[in-house]
């Protein structure tokens, strides 16, 4: 439980993990790292563009960028939240041109978190409501109109531990919603990785999750376009999250779990749209470089897992 903090009101943060999220906030964690993201992801915008592909990456806030209100006084003073890494990432982009494919949502999330819950009370991730946000502020950069009818969709819900509820000892649940797609939103394509995990009912294995890959046809769209994301638990294979609420919207789309873009899926795809996502709190610790290749990912964490198993 030295992961977890827990405020006075019951929500729970992480602060610990891999990830060593208190050190970030603190200001601990040297700040090298932020030139490498910035240049990545002005490499990627010009060769993206040479291809006629538009591009955006997309920042998924920790939960302490937005809900810092609820700490408790003395915690709070050790969390500043300059040291955000995605506040850091904006700051670090010099090019306007590279900043226009740059959104940070923790402005917005922070504002939105006034009136609705967008992020899970025992859990790290935004909510329903907090992936919908991040939509909306993803469509109006790419120059997309909304599909608001996705709001009527908040059908699936029930008690769940979540991943920090699952810290804590007894576990602590949490009454959660999430997305449903509509029917014409049809998964026709999973990879060997998927595949595998949902033969063996391990679709929560962490270690299962990079290199994971679905794709989706809506035929009934808003818009006829072919977006491929990369990205990781804030996006999903599963159509709750972000991916769900792309596929809502675009006729064909793509999911690749990881932070490294593969230039191989890119052209086998040929999206006219590619998005990335990450987590904030990765991002002061890996720089991804777009020279892997996911098939061999795949074949290596499924052979990684099978030996450790049997």
């Amino acid at each position: 439980m030295d992961d977890v903090y827990v405020a006075p009101n019951g929500w729970l943060f992480l602060i610990g993990g891999a990830n060593k999220v208190i050190d970030i906030y603190s200001g601990k964690k040297d700040k090298t790292w932020v030139s490498g993201w910035a240049n990545l992801i002005d490499q990627r915008l010009s060769r993206f563009l040479a291809q006629g592909i538009k591009y955006c990456h997309i920042a998924a806030p920790e939960k302490l960028s937005i809900y810092s209100r609820y700490l408790e006084k003395d915690f709070a003073k050790i969390i500043n939240l300059d040291n955000s890494p995605a506040l850091l990432l904006e700051r670090g982009i010099i090019s306007d041109k590279c900043l226009s494919a740059y959104i940070n949502p923790s402005a917005y999330l922070q504002k939105q978190s006034e009136t609705y819950q967008v992020y899970h009370k025992t859990d790290t991730h935004w909510s329903f409501l907090g992936a919908y946000s991040a939509y909306q502020l993803l469509m109006n950069r790419l120059g997309f109109e909304v599909d608001s009818g996705i709001l009527d969709n908040r059908t699936l819900g029930g008690e769940c531990v979540m991943d920090l509820g699952g810290k804590m000892v007894p576990a602590i649940t949490e009454n959660v919603f999430f997305y449903t797609p509509r029917p014409q939103v049809r998964r026709v394509f999973r990879n060997k990785l998927v595949e595998y995990k949902e033969n063996m009912g391990l679709e929560d294995e962490g270690g299962l999750h990079v290199g994971s890959s679905v794709s989706f046809v809506n035929d009934k769209a808003l818009h006829d376009y072919r977006v491929l994301i990369f990205g990781d638990s804030f996006s999903e294979c599963r159509p709750q999250l972000l991916t769900g609420l792309i596929a809502e919207t675009f006729t064909n789309v793509k999911f690749v779990w990881g932070l490294s873009v593969d230039q191989n899926i890119v052209s086998e795809f040929k999206p006219d749209i590619i998005i990335t996502e990450a987590a904030e709190r990765f991002m002061p610790f890996y720089t991804p470089k777009d020279d892997l290749c996911n098939a061999e990912l795949v074949d290596l964490a499924i052979l990684k897992h099978k030996s450790n198993n049997h």
